[in-house]
């Protein structure tokens, strides 16, 4: 919650909404247009997450929330899923079930063949995922379909739960293996949401849903300066004496 209650109209939470992702117009590398956006919201629902991508048809990276489900209905883009989101889950069920960190440990193995290709071009990238990926992938699958039909696996677990997010994601999950510029998580941009947790054990609230809508602004060009290594002081200078 970003606004003092007595500034709210119900109960609902605030929530900021922080995107980073990489175009790649003909010519240019990849990191040339990477930029950080953020945006205010009074709730997280369907609808704030049509209208914020409505018109993008670029892939999009994101978890399994289902408040994405009805813009990649309606609008022309790939929806890739985070490996990260997925492991996280059975890191926290590991303490419970053991046989989590088997599937920790194979998604581990994914991180590291993309830690190895990191600067490689989209091209070998994706001869390295179709080559090395794609079997740790269908490993994965393989191992996740075995303990869904486990009877010492409960339905309602959370390992259970965690088996059944990586079956009902795995399409996107898998969208990587399809194309070497799809990372195959979002941390960049979970990574920028920290700045605006950072920022508000400081300021602890906005005044305002204006406020709110001015501080995303600032934080879109300053996140952004400091993408690209400029200081965002003298960015901010030059940007406005234009």
């Amino acid at each position: 919650q970003l606004l003092r209650q007595s500034s709210l109209n119900n109960n609902s939470p605030l929530n900021w909404l922080a995107a980073k992702d990489a175009l790649r117009p003909s010519g240019v590398s990849d990191s040339a247009c990477d930029a950080v956006f953020a945006n205010f919201t009074r709730q997280q629902t369907s609808a704030e997450a049509c209208a914020l991508l409505k018109g993008w048809n670029c892939s999009v990276v994101c978890d399994g929330a289902s408040i994405f489900d009805q813009a990649e209905g309606e609008f022309d883009f790939e929806r890739g899923g985070c490996w990260a989101h997925a492991r996280r889950k059975f890191v926290y069920v590991a303490p419970l079930d053991p046989r989590a960190l088997v599937g920790v440990h194979m998604i581990n193995q994914l991180f590291e063949l993309e830690r190895e290709i990191r600067n490689a071009s989209p091209e070998e990238k994706l001869r390295v995922r179709n080559g090395r990926s794609a079997k740790i992938a269908s490993d994965i699958a393989a191992w996740r379909d075995r303990l869904l039909a486990d009877p010492t696996v409960g339905p309602r677990s959370e390992f259970a739960k965690a088996l059944r997010y990586l079956r009902n994601q795995q399409s996107r999950l898998e969208l990587f293996l399809t194309d070497g510029d799809i990372a195959i998580h979002n941390n960049d941009a979970e990574r920028q949401l920290r700045h605006i947790a950072v920022g508000r054990k400081n300021w602890l609230f906005l005044g305002s849903e204006l406020a709110a809508d001015a501080a995303c602004t600032w934080l879109t060009l300053i996140l952004s300066a400091q993408l690209h290594n400029l200081p965002p002081g003298a960015y901010l200078r030059d940007l406005f004496r234009v």
